[in-house]
């Protein structure tokens, strides 16, 4: 005889579409990235795919995956401040998930390269500032990002900005 689904599964399956994020990792909206993160392995050591192999029907294996599927989805966009934020003004509006075009931002690779989102954040920053030619606010980005990850991309950025600030005749930076 076959192993039905743990009931909480089919919960959160027949109730997927009408979950939000924050729901479905079951955290509070003013949950921290400590909590986010936590959550999410508890989330997935519980409902991780490989824990139901013995499934016996694919429509058992689909309904798992598309639970742990969403639940990565959730964590992805929770962890990422960038796209947390582009979530919560969604989620104010009624929107239950981010835009499929948003949730696949592509990073550039001097973006892809950090391993912290929030130096991706001053990454970001810095890079838009030294666009529009605000060498210092680049700079000041640049060490920002510097103080959370030691990163190629971060101190090319900084040096490149400090060198401007240099020619346009700024030099009270450190």
């Amino acid at each position: 005889m076959a192993k039905r689904l743990p009931e909480d599964i089919e919960t959160l399956v027949s109730n997927l579409e009408d979950l939000d994020y924050y729901a479905i990792l079951q955290l509070d909206s003013n949950a921290d990235y400590i909590e986010i993160r936590t959550q999410f392995h508890e989330c997935a050591q519980r409902y991780h795919p490989d824990r139901f192999l013995s499934a016996a029907f694919d429509e058992e294996r689909a309904k798992i995956y598309s639970v742990y599927k969403r639940m990565t989805e959730a964590y992805r966009v929770l962890f990422d401040p960038e796209l947390r934020v582009a979530y919560d003004e969604g989620l104010r509006g009624g929107a239950l998930r981010l835009d499929p075009d948003l949730r696949a931002r592509r990073l550039t690779g001097a973006a892809r390269s950090l391993t912290s989102p929030f130096a991706r954040l001053y990454l970001n920053a810095a890079k838009k500032k030294f666009d529009a030619e605000d060498w210092r606010g680049a700079a000041i980005d640049a060490e920002l990002g510097l103080s959370i990850e030691d990163a190629d991309a971060l101190k090319d950025l900084h040096t490149a900005a400090v060198r401007r600030m240099v020619r346009s005749g700024e030099s009270n930076h450190e």
